[in-house]
């Protein structure tokens, strides 16, 4: 069991992959909470110092240099979700490999390398898109404190453009996040039964 949350920023992919992976314990299925970069994560801490040492030494960004290095800890981190999955663990994944497909677009970049790194990682056996309007989003990020890198208006119009082409591609059930968060957990949680027979 692979189960995704994707969305822009702001959408609630956190809340409600926890919630997720809460009531899925709480049923006695064995299931372990992923998000491929977090802020605590080791690598995003390296990720963060070598991206600054960057900047400072060249002043420019390297958009794309940078998304083959994120590409390449997915991967990694991905064939460690195979080996749960392996071992019957239900993985709750907070961001996929989508999220990097959609941020690259919002950033222009286009690299075969990371292209290839993301093509191989497993696919979900669900994929959840958590939609919003991108000022409703930016509200929503306004209120929990400042802006990073990625939320901005543009990339998060873009990104979102991304992701409805890829959850069309990908079948994903797409939720308005303007709905209540209950009313979207019981549609999840409904989803889940029926695939899973829970």
């Amino acid at each position: 069991m692979l189960i995704a949350f994707c969305g822009i920023d702001g959408t609630g992919k956190s809340s409600h992959s926890k919630e997720i992976g809460n009531w899925l314990r709480n049923k006695g299925i064995k299931i372990k909470d992923s998000n491929l970069i977090s802020d605590n994560h080791l690598f995003y801490d390296t990720f963060k110092q070598v991206t600054n040492m960057y900047e400072e030494k060249y002043e420019e960004d390297t958009d794309e240099g940078f998304s083959v290095l994120l590409a390449f800890e997915f991967f990694r981190r991905a064939k460690e979700v195979e080996k749960d999955i392996s071992d019957g663990i239900g993985i709750i994944a907070d961001r996929w490999t989508y999220c990097h497909y959609a941020y690259n677009y919002a950033r222009n970049v286009n690299n075969k390398f990371a292209n290839l790194l993301l093509d191989s990682c497993c696919k979900p056996d669900l994929v959840f898109l958590l939609d919003l309007p991108v000022n409703a989003a930016l509200e929503r990020i306004d209120r929990r404190g400042s802006r990073s890198y990625n939320e901005t208006t543009e990339v998060l119009e873009k990104a979102r453009e991304k992701y409805l082409e890829i959850a069309k591609e990908e079948k994903a059930i797409i939720l308005d996040s303007a709905d209540s968060f209950e009313y979207n957990q019981k549609i999840i949680k409904n989803i889940i039964k029926d695939k899973f027979e829970i």
